[in-house]
């Protein structure tokens, strides 16, 4: 693993030198980015109405442009929509991140070019990584791999050639060959839309892997389960609970009272069934309820009692 971390750090010199001088100049940085970012865009549709080659200050971005709205905005994202380029931005647009809907209930799509791939989403990626490996070279990061989940994505009715979807699909779809040594689940399997589906087929196909989490801990996968038999054991454990009148059935008049009752797997491979009680206790609260305090109940008992937990 020495060799591997040794490889790159060295290979992410030059970034993390730059990745320094963003951290003392971050004016300057800041300045070299957007300028760079209208000096491509100036030749586009949108750059040419609001003359952007003639753009060298921030004050004159700050007086040229005005701040859009994405009502605003959404007439030329509809023609990218339809195939149309060098509306917003010079390079091909064939994917759009769809975001849940907070404006008029309705999703909206956000046009994700290359360079926004490359440069932000897979840079920053590729910056942590640099700055983690740098600063803790012993890591046994690369020793195991990393679980992917993703959203999904389909093509656009309106026009075929490009693809809509949630983010985290598009970045799945577009990720670097390198990293599908370092990854699991497979791509196929990772953007499926069904989420049930999705966690079958991991638990299921996994297989044994051995994962690492971000200080480079390896573990073993905890996907490794009959999920038929775990699920009638959960069933003959709550009968059990019920006859023994350890719990009892509510009617949806009593919904307030309910709790979340979670099944934990202990090593042994039995199942240890946990109340979360947040729910009754913010009911306490709100109806001026004092909630028993352990601790000030523990020192109230006799001195000379002896407590045991199983």
């Amino acid at each position: 693993m020495q060799i591997i971390n040794s490889i790159v750090t060295w290979l992410n010199f030059k970034r993390l030198y730059q990745i320094d001088l963003f951290k003392k100049f971050p004016f300057d940085a800041q300045r070299e980015v957007i300028f760079g970012l209208v000096d491509k865009a100036k030749k586009t549709e949108f750059g040419e109405k609001y003359d952007f080659k003639s753009i060298d200050s921030i004050q004159k971005f700050q007086e040229r442009i005005p701040v859009h709205t994405y009502e605003e905005i959404k007439p030329y994202i509809d023609r990218l929509l339809k195939g149309e380029q060098n509306v917003l931005w010079p390079s091909e647009i064939k994917w759009f991140a769809k975001s849940s809907g907070t404006t008029n209930d309705k999703s909206k799509f956000i046009p994700v070019s290359r360079e926004t791939l490359e440069d932000a989403h897979f840079r920053g990626g590729k910056d942590i990584l640099a700055i983690y490996t740098n600063n803790y070279p012993e890591t046994n990061l690369f020793k195991g791999k990393g679980l992917t989940l993703g959203g999904s994505h389909q093509i656009n009715k309106i026009n075929n050639e490009s693809f809509y979807g949630d983010l985290s699909a598009i970045l799945i779809e577009n990720l670097p060959f390198w990293t599908y040594f370092i990854k699991t689940p497979s791509q196929e399997i990772a953007l499926l839309s069904e989420w049930e589906e999705k966690m079958e087929k991991i638990t299921v196909g996994a297989g044994r892997v051995d994962w690492v989490e971000p200080k480079g801990e390896g573990f073993r996968t905890p996907l490794q389960y009959d999920k038929v038999a775990d699920r009638e054991k959960v069933e003959l454990q709550l009968d059990h609970y019920l006859s023994r009148g350890y719990l009892r059935r509510v009617s949806l008049d009593e919904r307030i009272w309910m709790s979340p009752l979670l099944p934990i797997k202990k090593d042994n491979g039995d199942l240890r069934f946990v109340n979360d009680y947040r729910c009754i206790n913010a009911h306490f609260s709100k109806r001026g309820i004092e909630q028993i305090d352990v601790e000030r109940t523990l020192r109230g008992l006799d001195h000379q009692w002896k407590y045991y937990m199983k």
